[in-house]
């Protein structure tokens, strides 16, 4: 299989994606910054999955215990 190329970080879509979340989710009361990088994280895996591309470009990393 093509391994894909490495793909910079768009601010612009990054930007763009946080709005939209958001906006969805300014009703819910238990929305918090948690709950945006993980709708961000899990989106930009399954676009992933599906396009070998990430919607953001945005690099993950976990988080030690």
């Amino acid at each position: 299989m093509k391994r894909p190329r490495k793909q910079r970080l768009s601010r612009k879509k990054l930007g763009e994606a946080i709005l939209y979340i958001s906006k969805a989710c300014q009703d819910h009361p238990t929305f918090d910054m948690e709950k945006l990088k993980t709708i961000l994280f899990l989106s930009d895996l399954s676009y992933y999955r599906n396009h070998l591309r990430s919607i953001t470009g945005a690099t993950y990393y976990r988080e030690s215990a």
